[in-house]
């Protein structure tokens, strides 16, 4: 199977609706660059964290994936807490781009690194 250069998702809302869908896509599909960008601005911090939590658990293990764009979206805390999975198991990734994702001053970095 070949390797996509990009699954971009830019400014498309991603809801519980539409997750299922996205999630059997993004476990048959290789990939270098997920863009999330602005996908989750409509949607409550319950919705956010529960959708962005099954994303994590599917690219966690990619091989393939070297980038993810997840800037422009209200993350707050509970998205840092999704992202953690992810964060420290992927080992492949490259770039991340998280600009203007609601996580507050060093909110991220704790949340990733500290218990």
């Amino acid at each position: 199977m070949d390797i996509l250069p990009e699954i971009d998702l830019s400014e498309n809302r991603i809801t519980n609706n539409t997750i299922d869908k996205l999630i059997e896509t993004l476990k048959t599909t290789k990939f270098k660059k997920l863009n999330l960008e602005s996908v989750f601005t409509k949607n409550n911090k319950q919705e956010t964290f529960e959708i962005l939590r099954k994303i994590c658990e599917v690219i966690k293990e990619s091989t393939n994936l070297e980038e993810l764009i997840i800037s422009k979206n209200a993350l707050g805390k509970s998205g840092a807490k999704a992202l953690k999975v992810f964060l420290t198991n992927n080992v492949n990734l490259k770039h991340l781009i998280i600009d203007d994702a609601g996580l507050g001053e060093g909110a991220f970095i704790t949340q990733i690194f500290v218990e």
